[in-house]
């Protein structure tokens, strides 16, 4: 309340600065230095101080004490990476250096939930004692709920009868962007085994696109995405880990047997969330057996509560059990927070109710969700029925795939194939996208072509883009502005057979915390892989922070590296992780028969997009792309030839013979008047196209002929004489431009060429477009049925009209390119 009084007040003009700042120290000292974020501001209190301390080193008020406020200006753009004590020091320099120590005083009193007010503002700026106090306290309370939860468990004699647990248990909780596992993202996952009272706990940084943290969220969990940023884990290390941490357990536990997962609301909520992210990841799926603790809630609280008296429609969430067993809530809303609560209640109902583990499984068991009937009726088998899989049974090699599908299946129906990278963990999205960009079938996928090819070659070479493997001797970071540093990573690279062994000096230009989050990932001595450009820089090589990985990440030698256009809403990155995908599924499709034949010498189609899209060399991707092209100029003609036949058929005519089309346009006098009126001699280029065209009208069957030439080349000249050739005959000629602007300069240029012939001779030409008067439009297209216009020319006005637009008898017509 005094941050964002003082903030609002600031905002307003209704305080100074000195006075908001004052009161934003004092409220976050009173909240244990927790970052807190204002409510009216919407700003976290490290950006607000950075945000005052910024104005200072621009005022004349402060140019004696520049050094010092520069200095807290550095640690307070540090300060959500800070611990609490760090934060501390920072503060108490903020309410030294602008003299607001009765202010912060006044609102530390105001707002304090622990020190006296007697305390000075130096001595404040510490975390509460209370505080301190309850993170002491808070390990021997885990262990004894964990210590009384196993106690349930193991019971083999007493109250209830409990017996000793087939099955190691678990208890686990997420934290979550949303309810929906669809739309939302798992951000934080913990978990605890009540037999060791070992613990796991990890946060979850999805990406800045695919985190949306909302207020409600942040006020409730306290987790910000600066905090994702500094402290997370990619989904696939968090559940790579948590899959450990439960191995881990089982083997305490004896092995064997499924370990069973407690969670609140886990077959609605937890368990969908985890099977969509064991899912995106491509990580099988582990032997786990879940136990929904709210259904056994419902089948003992609530249903007997109700068979008593009281509505048994009452609500069994965790918070109603705290109420009901008088269990302390935590302060904040954390996974492990509530893995604790809930060990807490399951000894308080275990204990109610009489329960044994095997009746706690038997009320709330389900499984992944998706998995065959039968895996309930082995839940409570003997702990050999269930066995658990091993490495080398995930690395089996994928079967081929059933059914009828072939290249040519929408992508949709390989959903359960196609694992997207996490960020798209619905898959809804990108399909969308996909089908957006014309993208249906998995043909349609690997027929995206590859913008350009990087060779990538191993340090040291001359190349632009090398791969440096390596070990990291040293890592340092330079600030140069306000949100910019300079990162150099020192990297040890062997002796190679021309040059000794050496120290690489790789830059990275990156914001501070990107850096110094890439130090925490890859400390010194670690073995690295950085995929970096060479230039004339004095800064080369040069790398971005996502081109450093593990050693052997971008790979151990030469190799070619592809590179996609961004087609929105598609980044090249993702482009580039869907194709992987899509390559994967196309090497477990059966062979099926392919267009162009395999016995002439051609590779075949699956062959080529696995080259085109994941070449070894260049000469690979020539062979490739050359194959495709063939199969989709085959492809081409032969749906062309199938529509010649079906035209044929629908007249009643044998389709061996050729779609005769009973029009021959010979020579006539006005072809030759028009050809020797032609104010300038023509080029031999243009008489061979157009003795060309002249053949094809002399053929008798229907033909399609494409000129091609350069602009001013001539081609107009050729459909000129290819429309006087049709009205020399006897029939009629049309010209269909793609602008109304370009119909009237052709039709413009028909009258300059016609005029060089005598006026009784000349054939008579008209234009239809879209803005022609409907009483102009009416004459024109009664005249051309009676055949009394020689040659129309006009736009897309010519085919709009339907039925209207009705020629006696067309020989010719000239298209453009963008008309075809």
């Amino acid at each position: 309340e005094g941050y964002r009084h003082g903030t609002s007040q600031q905002q307003a003009g209704q305080a100074s600065g000195a006075v908001a700042i004052g009161r934003a120290c004092g409220y976050e000292a009173a909240k244990g230095y927790s970052n807190i974020q204002g409510s009216s501001s919407k700003m976290s209190f490290g950006v607000f101080i950075v945000r005052q301390l910024q104005t200072a080193v621009g005022s004349s008020d402060f140019l004696s004490r520049r050094d010092e406020v520069e200095k807290l200006l550095e640690d307070a753009l540090m300060y959500d990476l800070f611990t609490v004590e760090e934060r501390a020091t920072v503060v108490e320099g903020i309410v030294s250096l602008f003299g607001v120590s009765s202010q912060f005083q006044h609102a530390l009193t105001r707002n304090k939930a622990s020190p006296t007010a007697g305390e000075s503002a130096a001595a404040a700026a510490v975390p509460s004692v209370q505080s301190e106090q309850a993170q002491m306290q808070q390990p021997q309370q885990t262990q004894q709920a964990h210590t009384q939860l196993q106690r349930a468990i193991d019971c083999e004699s007493g109250k209830g009868g409990l017996v000793h647990p087939a099955h190691p248990y678990v208890v686990f909780d997420l934290e979550t962007t949303g309810l929906s596992s669809s739309s939302g993202h798992i951000i934080e996952v913990a978990a605890s085994d009540p037999a060791t009272g070992q613990e796991f706990q990890r946060l979850i940084n999805p990406g800045p696109k695919h985190v949306n943290l909302t207020p409600q969220i942040v006020e409730i969990t306290g987790i910000t995405r600066e905090k994702l940023e500094v402290e997370g884990v990619e989904l696939r290390q968090a559940l790579s880990e948590m899959e450990r941490f439960v191995e881990q357990a089982a083997a305490a536990h004896g092995g064997g047997a499924a370990p069973v997962m407690l969670a609140h609301n886990s077959k609605l909520f937890d368990m969908k969330f985890l099977r969509e992210s064991f899912d995106a990841c491509n990580i099988p799926r582990p032997e786990w057996l879940f136990c929904d603790t709210l259904h056994v809630a419902r089948d003992t609280v609530v249903r007997r509560r109700g068979a008593s008296g009281k509505a048994p429609s009452e609500k069994a969430n965790l918070q109603t059990l705290m109420l009901h067993y008088g269990i302390t809530a935590s302060q904040e809303h954390r996974a492990m927070s509530d893995v604790r609560m809930l060990s807490q209640v399951l000894v308080c109902l275990m204990d109610d109710y009489h329960l044994s583990a095997d009746q706690l499984l038997e009320i709330g068991q389900h499984d992944w969700g998706d998995m065959p009937p039968q895996m309930g009726a082995m839940a409570m088998a003997p702990a050999p029925a269930l066995v658990r899989t091993t490495s080398a049974a995930k690395a089996a090699p994928q079967p081929a795939l059933e059914g009828r599908r072939c290249i040519h299946t929408p992508l949709e129906e390989f959903k359960s194939e196609l694992n997207f990278p996490p960020k798209y963990n619905s898959q809804k999205w990108i399909y969308k996208a996909f089908s957006g960009m014309g993208i249906d079938t998995l043909y349609d996928l690997l027929s995206v072509m590859p913008r350009d090819y990087k060779k990538l070659e191993l340090w040291p070479h001359a190349g632009a883009n090398v791969v440096i493997n390596g070990r990291l001797v040293d890592f340092t970071i330079a600030r140069l502005q306000t949100y910019l540093a300079m990162g150099k990573f020192v990297v040890a690279v062997n002796a190679s057979d021309d040059r000794p062994a050496e120290n690489v000096i790789v830059t990275i230009f990156s914001g501070p915390h990107v850096l110094k989050k890439l130090g925490r990932q890859f400390p010194r001595e670690a073995l690295v892989s950085i995929r970096a450009k060479q230039s004339d820089s004095p800064y080369s090589p040069t790398a971005t922070y996502d081109n450093v990985g593990e050693y052997g990440a971008f790979g151990v030698g030469d190799q070619i590296e592809t590179v996609y256009k961004d087609r929105k809403p598609l980044k090249m990155k993702d482009i580039s992780a869907a194709m992987d995908e899509a390559l994967k599924v196309l090497e477990r499709l059966p062979d099926e028969a392919e267009v162009v034949p395999a016995e002439r010498g051609h590779m075949t189609m699956k062959e080529a997009f696995s080259r085109l899209h994941r070449p070894k060399s260049l000469n690979d991707v020539d062979k490739a792309r050359a194959r495709i092209k063939l199969d989709s100029l085959l492809s081409l003609f032969l749906v062309r030839e199938n529509k010649r036949r079906e035209a044929i058929a629908a007249r009643g005519l044998d389709p061996s013979q050729d779609l005769a089309s009973g029009t021959v346009v010979g020579p006539s006098p006005l072809l030759q008047t028009a050809r020797e009126a032609l104010p300038y001699e023509p080029t031999p280029c243009q008489r061979s196209a157009v003795e060309d065209v002249l053949d094809d009208l002399q053929s008798g069957s229907a033909r399609h002929r494409l000129v091609q030439g350069d602009v001013g080349s001539g081609k107009t000249l050729v459909a000129y004489l290819a429309l006087v050739a049709a009205a020399g005959a006897g029939y009629q000629g049309a010209l269909m431009a793609p602008t109304s602007l370009l119909a009237q300069q052709l039709f413009d240029n028909f009258a300059s060429l016609l005029a060089h012939i005598p006026e009784a001779d000349r054939p008579r030409v008209e234009m239809l477009r879209g803005e022609t008067k409907q009483a102009e439009r009416k004459r024109i297209l009664d005249e051309l049925r009676e055949g009394e216009i020689d040659i129309l020319l006009g736009t897309s006005a010519l085919v709009r009209g339907g039925e209207d637009v009705e020629f006696k008898h067309l020989a010719v017509a000239v298209i453009d390119e963008q008309q075809k």
